[in-house]
């Protein structure tokens, strides 16, 4: 099949071949043809080589792959040759990682464990269902399942341009939210404000902790001006940023990451 075969760490490790073996379906396996594979800046992070993390080479990168079964292994029920499906990234049973530790989604055929599988809808297409697991995957599991965000809270969210922080955004404003939006550039600044955040600050120009204050006061430690600040912040950059998250969150806000 044709793949983006990684053969060694760094930019020049790329390599497209035509001839790398088809992967075969296992007990509990299924091989999708990939129809749309997103680009995550996990990849970015997996070409260059992880401290920590040792992943195998030859390796094929893309996290999230959208597709249709073409071949069902043994033991596999509930799905069959021609299903439209999405593979969630993460092996939540044995583990591991699709793109990472076992071969991604950036080439022609991929193979998946069937628990993995998630079936897409009809009406949404290939290259919308690649978009989701990863950025609207992390977006999601931080806004509700962890965050518990609802309408009329006031939700910070730092490195909002980015991928999970373009998903947070939307998932705060179909909550209700009021969305208060992070990022480093004017052009940045145009983009959040076309997908709904309420206000955006540009921390290039500004130090994002006095922006709060102006927008939603100091927050108090104790007794009256507890409600001042924000509910949430949302914070996936870390570094020197974590503490001063803190310092504009009210008394008993989340600070999600």
């Amino acid at each position: 099949m044709k793949a983006m075969v990684l053969r060694e760490r760094g930019a020049g490790g790329l390599q497209y071949e035509t001839d790398f073996p088809d992967p075969a379906p296992g007990a509990g396996d299924v091989v999708i043809r990939v129809r749309a594979a997103s680009l995550n800046y996990h990849d970015v992070f997996t070409r260059r080589g992880m401290p920590g993390i040792k992943i195998p080479i030859p390796a094929i990168m893309g996290l999230d792959v959208a597709g249709e079964i073409a071949a069902v292994g043994p033991e596999v029920a509930g799905w069959r040759v021609g299903d439209r499906v999405l593979g969630d990234p993460i092996n939540r049973v044995e583990g591991g990682l699709t793109g990472e530790t076992v071969h991604g989604g950036l080439a022609e055929y991929c193979r998946l464990r069937a628990h993995q599988l998630v079936a897409i809808p009809d009406g949404i297409g290939f290259e919308q269902a690649a978009a989701l697991p990863c950025a609207y995957g992390t977006a999601r599991r931080m806004m509700f399942t962890n965050g518990r965000v609802t309408a009329g809270e006031k939700i910070l969210i730092l490195g909002a341009s980015g991928g999970v922080g373009v998903c947070c955004v939307q998932l705060a404003k179909l909550a209700g939210a009021t969305v208060i939006a992070a990022t480093s550039s004017e052009e940045k600044v145009a983009r959040l404000r076309a997908l709904g955040a309420d206000h955006i600050v540009n921390y290039a120009e500004e130090d994002f902790v006095q922006a709060i204050y102006a927008l939603c006061g100091k927050p108090a430690r104790r007794g009256a001006g507890s409600d001042r600040g924000v509910d949430v912040v949302v914070n996936y950059t870390g570094g020197n940023t974590w503490t001063r998250s803190l310092r504009v969150l009210r008394v008993g806000g989340r600070l999600l990451t």
